[in-house]
């Protein structure tokens, strides 16, 4: 149900109907109501999109019951953010979930350890958190949980972090944002070594460094956009540029 105005009836409506597994409400109009706690009820749902509905408020941790849930989308306008997270710890119960987009959720309450709960959810392949407000260091994880992502999108967020180490290790990786997050010191040389990667935007990460000759020599055989802007690099950059187009074409 898209573009529509809807208003809520009697949730018995929907909690009654156990066999239902997908559940799209986006780009709705709820005038600044609260998300439903009566969602986490629906056991069986493998596909709730909310996104751009008019929600506001906390997102309630009774979504954390949906043990079955393979895709999430409760993203938002970024310049209003009227939802907000003040708790990660019951996401990690989404144990089945491969696709997260929280896109303009406010992530200001949860703190720094945003990332090493959300590397608790062992089949994510997607995670979109953009304009969240996200908060750091996000630069070493623990252990790596996620090791089947393939698109890691955190840009605009407050990340004030070094650069994330972790990454080198997750071979399956095509996406990568982190444009926009104070990121700062030296990106790790295994970066270059990713096979699958096919987007990099690191830009505007202006204190965030590295030896082209390092980054741009590596194993990269499917990279399409290439974003580094304002860092500082180091380094003839031209040069290994050209020598990725030419080992792409030959």
């Amino acid at each position: 149900m898209e573009a529509n105005e809807f208003k809520w009836g009697d949730p018995t409506l929907f909690t009654r109907t156990q066999i239902l597994d997908i559940f799209r409400f986006e780009r709705n109009t709820f005038e600044g109501i609260l998300i439903p706690e009566f969602f986490g009820s629906l056991k069986n749902l493998q596909y709730l999109n909310l996104s751009n509905g008019g929600f506001s408020g906390v997102v309630p941790p009774t979504l954390g019951n949906l043990s079955n849930l393979q895709f999430l989308d409760l993203s938002c306008n970024e310049f209003n953010q009227p939802l907000f997270m003040n708790d990660l710890e019951w996401m990690t119960s989404l144990v089945s979930l491969k696709k997260l987009k929280m896109d303009g959720v406010d992530f200001s309450m949860v703190g720094s350890q945003g990332m090493e709960a959300l590397n608790r959810l062992p089949f994510l392949m997607e995670l979109h958190l953009q304009y969240c407000r996200l908060s750091g260091p996000i630069s070493s994880l623990s252990s790596i949980n996620f090791t089947s992502l393939s698109i890691l999108n955190v840009g605009g967020n407050y990340l004030q972090s070094k650069f994330p180490i972790w990454l080198r290790n997750i071979s399956s990786i095509t996406f990568i944002d982190l444009s926009f997050n104070n990121l700062y010191g030296q990106i790790s040389p295994g970066l270059g070594e990713l096979p699958n990667l096919q987007h990099l935007d690191l830009s505007w990460n202006i204190d965030l460094t590295s030896s082209c000759s390092q980054l741009l020599s590596g194993s990269w055989k499917k990279i399409e956009f290439l974003d580094l802007t304002y860092n500082n690099f180091l380094g003839i950059f031209l040069a290994y540029l050209l020598f990725l187009v030419d080992d792409d074409t030959s």
